[in-house]
């Protein structure tokens, strides 16, 4: 337990690069069962999913709330997070939202398209290619002055006081 606190620490105090990608499948049918996935390179993130009319969230594999069409998921301590959805009509519908870096401050748009048939034939309909996701600064509400060395600073007093309590 006192191990996994120290780790945890550390963790929390190390600066991790934020990355996003979304894996939705091209084509799916009626009524059945897909998985989304969303992976992150981060250690504390949020986003929050557009989902398209007559589609039902199944389940998540991280903390998921529903709001009307919108699904929050936190993805914390995870590089990656998987959603089951079902579609119930046919179509071709877009799956978007945001994504949030909590820790850098960062966040991006998502927008993928999913198309929803009953053949194989994949449906000629003109589709864009949806471009990466670009990371884009939010701006930051209070201003606090920022001191040199603290993130390390704050970790070595941390697994300092982590170690005292256990060899105490």
């Amino acid at each position: 337990m006192r191990i996994a606190l120290v780790l945890a620490l550390i963790v929390c105090t190390i600066g991790v690069s934020s990355a996003l990608t979304l894996k939705v499948p091209a084509k799916v049918l009626p009524n059945e069962e897909f998985d989304i996935t969303i992976y992150v390179n981060s250690t504390v993130s949020g986003v929050v999913l557009k989902i398209p009319e007559g589609f039902k969230v199944v389940n998540c594999s991280q903390p998921y709330r529903i709001y009307g069409n919108e699904l929050a998921i936190a993805v914390i301590n995870a590089n990656e997070c998987s959603c089951k959805l079902k579609a119930a009509k046919e179509g071709v519908f877009v799956i978007e939202g945001k994504w949030i870096d909590m820790l850098k401050n960062r966040s991006c748009e998502i927008k993928q398209q999913v198309v929803v048939a009953k053949t194989n034939v994949t449906p000629k309909i003109e589709v864009t290619p949806t471009p990466t996701p670009t990371l884009t600064e939010t701006p930051k509400i209070l201003k606090t002055p920022k001191t040199p060395g603290f993130g390390v600073t704050l970790a070595v007093v941390s697994i300092l006081i982590a170690l005292w309590r256990c060899l105490r």
